[in-house]
């Protein structure tokens, strides 16, 4: 998934950080490793 919405960045971070990585890409962060 991808989001501008600092709100949802936070909440992907967290849930990146136990599921899978995170990749900085185009200004947003992505997840990734669902």
């Amino acid at each position: 998934k991808t989001t501008g919405n600092s709100y949802w960045e936070g909440s992907i971070k967290a849930k990146g950080k136990i599921k899978g990585e995170i990749v900085l890409g185009n200004g947003y962060l992505e997840l990734k490793g669902n």
